[in-house]
Formats: C-alpha cells, sequence, structure tokens
C-alpha cells in the first residue's frame, strides 16, 4: 500500500520541539509533571503523523477495497483500518460495499480532504442511506472541509430546507440513535414529530408535541443536538429562555433518558414553578434522578421548591452519614491534574495561593469530598465506574474549594459547585478555565452564571 506524505517534515517539527524542551529548567513534581507531559504529547504527534501527515492515495483506496482484510497490517492510520473493518463485515451487503467505493472514489477525485479520519463515519452513513440525486451532478460547494462535507449532504439528501440545527444530526451514530437516517427523513419532508416518535425509525421514542418541534426549529444552532430538543422541550411548556438553557446544560442535555415521558414530566413541573434560583437545578435533578432509579413510581405530583429543598437537605445528611460504603477505585479518566502558584487579595492584602485540582480516584476519597463540601457527589460512584463522567476537586493551600464534574464523552466541564452547592466565583472559575484549557476541555463560562 502506497502512503504519501510529508515524512520528513513532520520529524523536523518534532526535533525542534524536543530541542527546546531539552533546555527547560524543571524540579520536584514540576519536573515530573512536565516529563509526563512531553511524554503525552509525544504520543499524540505519533498519532498526528499516522493519521495526518501520512496522506491516502489512489492506490492506497484500490488496495483499501481489493485487499483481504481478514488480518490487521501495521502503519496504516487508525481510521483507514476501521474503514478496511467495515467492508471485511460479513454483515454487510455487496450492494453497500459497491455503493461506498463508489462514493470513496468520486469524493477522492474531486475533494480528497474529505478521506479523512474525521469524515470516515459520516461516508459510511452516507452510502448506508437512498440518494435522491445521482453523486455525479454534485459540485463542492465553499472552501472549507465542513462547507464541501455540507453540500455533499446536501446534494445527495436534502429536497427542503433544513435547520442549521439538525445539520449536527448528519455524521451521528450512538447510543441507538441513528442521526443521519433522522436528517435524511426530515430532509425528505417527513414530519418532524413523525420522526421523533420511533413509528419511522428504529430508535429510542422522544416526546415531542408539534409545538416542541416547531422550537426546535427556530433554534439557532446548538453545541448538542439533544441539548436543543430539551430547550425545545422548555419552551413549549411554558419556561423562559433562561430556564430552557439552564435544562439542557443539565445531565437531560447528553442523550437519550430511559424514561423520557417521566423526564418530561419533570420539565413540565420546572416550568411551572414561580422564579426561582436556576443554579439549584442541577442538585434538584441528582435527587429526582436518585429517587426514581430506587422508585419507579416516584412522582412529581404535589412537589414544591420548598419541599424538594428539605428532601434534598435530607439525603446529603444520609449520604455524609453513611457508615457502609462499599470500597472500590475508579479508573483513571486521562486527563492530567493541574498545580498554579497565583497571586490573589485576601484580607485587603496581596498573598499567593497554592491552587490544585486533582482526580478522585476512590469511592473513599468521593464520600470524603461530599462530606466535607455537604453535596450529593457521591451519588455520581454508578456514573464514574461506566466511565461517563470523572470528579475533580479544585483545591486552594489545600482546603476544598470546588467540586468538579467532566462529562468525558463530550470533553466538557459539566458542573462546578462548591460548599453547599454554591455557584462557583469568578476568579475560582479563572483558575478552572487554565485547568480545562491545558487538557482541551470545553468550559462554558455562561451556565456557571
Amino acid at each position: 500500500m502506497c502512503l504519501v506524505g510529508s515524512r520528513e517534515m513532520a520529524r523536523r517539527q518534532h526535533a525542534q520541539g524536543c530541542d527546546k524542551a531539552e533546555h527547560r529548567d524543571y524540579s520536584g513534581q514540576a519536573w515530573r509533571e512536565a516529563l509526563r507531559k512531553e511524554k503525552q504529547e509525544h504520543e499524540e504527534w505519533v498519532r498526528h503523523t499516522r493519521d495526518t501527515y501520512l496522506k491516502i492515495n489512489r492506490p492506497a483506496l484500490v488496495e483499501l477495497f481489493n485487499k483481504d482484510w481478514s488480518r490487521s497490517d501495521v502503519g496504516y492510520p487508525e481510521w483507514f483500518e476501521k474503514l478496511a473493518k467495515v467492508l471485511a463485515s460479513p454483515k454487510r451487503s455487496q450492494e453497500f460495499k459497491d455503493r461506498l467505493r463508489y462514493l470513496v472514489f468520486n469524493i477522492f477525485d474531486r475533494v480528497p480532504g474529505l478521506i479523512a479520519r474525521e469524515y470516515f463515519v459520516c461516508l459510511i452513513l452516507i452510502a448506508s442511506e437512498d440518494w435522491v440525486r445521482p453523486l455525479d451532478n454534485w459540485k463542492p460547494g465553499g472552501k472549507s472541509r465542513y462547507s464541501h462535507y455540507k453540500s455533499l449532504i446536501d446534494h445527495l439528501f436534502v429536497k427542503y430546507p433544513v435547520p442549521k440545527l439538525f445539520y449536527l444530526l448528519a455524521g451521528t451514530h450512538h447510543r441507538g440513535w441513528n442521526g443521519m437516517a433522522f436528517f435524511v427523513r426530515v430532509a425528505r419532508g417527513e414530519k418532524v414529530a413523525k420522526c421523533f416518535d420511533g413509528s419511522i425509525l428504529k430508535h429510542p421514542r422522544i416526546p415531542m408535541t408539534k409545538r416542541m418541534c416547531h422550537h426546535l426549529m427556530l433554534l439557532d444552532e446548538e453545541a448538542d443536538f439533544i441539548c436543543g430538543v430539551r430547550n425545545a422541550q422548555a419552551m413549549a411548556l411554558g419556561g423562559g429562555k433562561e430556564l430552557a438553557r439552564a435544562l439542557g446544560w443539565t445531565f437531560l442535555g447528553r442523550g437519550i433518558l430511559k424514561d423520557e415521558d417521566f423526564w418530561l414530566t419533570v420539565t413540565r413541573w420546572f416550568c411551572e414553578q414561580p422564579a426561582f434560583d436556576h443554579s439549584q437545578i442541577g442538585p434538584i435533578l441528582d435527587y429526582i434522578k436518585n429517587r426514581h432509579e430506587a422508585d419507579i413510581g416516584f412522582s412529581m405530583k404535589g412537589r414544591t421548591v420548598r419541599s424538594l429543598t428539605r428532601d434534598i437537605e435530607e439525603w446529603h445528611r444520609q449520604l455524609a452519614m453513611a457508615e457502609k460504603l462499599t470500597r472500590f477505585n475508579f479508573k483513571a479518566s486521562g486527563f492530567n491534574a493541574g498545580t498554579w502558584e497565583l497571586e490573589g487579595q485576601h484580607g485587603g492584602k496581596r498573598q499567593k495561593f497554592v491552587w490544585t485540582i486533582n482526580e478522585l480516584m476512590t469511592s473513599k476519597d468521593l464520600h470524603a469530598e461530599g462530606k466535607t463540601m455537604r453535596h450529593c457527589v457521591y451519588s455520581y460512584a454508578e456514573d464514574i465506574q461506566k466511565g461517563t463522567s470523572s470528579i475533580w476537586s479544585l483545591r486552594r493551600n489545600g482546603a476544598r474549594i470546588l467540586t468538579v464534574e467532566v462529562w468525558k464523552g463530550g470533553k466538557k466541564v459539566v458542573q462546578a459547585r462548591g460548599k453547599c452547592n454554591r455557584s462557583p466565583k469568578k476568579y475560582e472559575l479563572n483558575v478552572l478555565g487554565r485547568w480545562a484549557q491545558e487538557n482541551g476541555l470545553v468550559l462554558d463560562v455562561n451556565r456557571f452564571w
């Protein structure tokens, strides 16, 4: 197989980075942290070299579709091997494989940049659907790779105008939700509400009325489609924009839930409540989730914010007093800890503070964090074990300041709470932002205010 690319250029760039690193001066923990970071950078550089500098040419694509891929060959880009395994799968029909071959070679001749890691899943999903226009008539639009991709799916699938938000679905397939199939049905003119109820597509049902679908189609482009769905549900039920946005930022906006009908009643309950502090939506939802999992008959009927607040305080006390704890360790999330020495104002004087953030790796640490900070972080143990979330403790001079939740799937900081679930202060978010930036995590400051 022929792999063509600027290997020498990549090698020189990496060598230059190593030369600069040799002149750094480290000591103690900072030195060890620097070594760990440089090792991580080297591993990332190796992956980057395989998947970016090694460009795929036409002979490589010919070999991809003609070779026996029952064994794994060393030296190919990772995404290329995954594409090869799809072709080798006996579950795929010959018609699909022929269509995928036709699609890949056609795109390569016009826009070679789309034959890359970021789009190989999209190409598989495109080949799985019926096209409304022949591929030969496609004319790539725009200059960026995304604009080329958008013009491709517009040409192959779109009969009627599709809102920008729905383009987030074109290229997704996770947790039983075939986003591309949903996008294709809407683009062909199917009713949006009908696509949600599961009668056309075999995916988990999401209760969406015509009014909710109307609000969804009016939304500007969101960071996540499901987050937009929660936003539209709340708006249609009479909630304001701030409430709708706050609900979308919780775990409700991270994916499709098991009991969607129940969670719609929860959304309706929030929309019916008089004005209250939206920063408490997260703790209230955590309590409701815990009660609903323990008792399937749990209902929001007759409950008020005041009564729920009393129940939450009692629940926190029970978690803090729990003596019989299940002892277990958590797997590391892969993100790095952080240490910074920063100046700040305290007692009218400028002082130096040592800020640290570390991952909680055991159930004992998790329980101690919840007991000291007086919140329900120990109830997140199951999510941490599943690998969906990781919990971190931000401290100043050793004292606990914030408990932070990172959603691993979306690489986002989704929660940051102080003692008794207080919202983080601005200077605390500045420190948290440093750590998020160093680890490539998304931190939306607006969700904490």
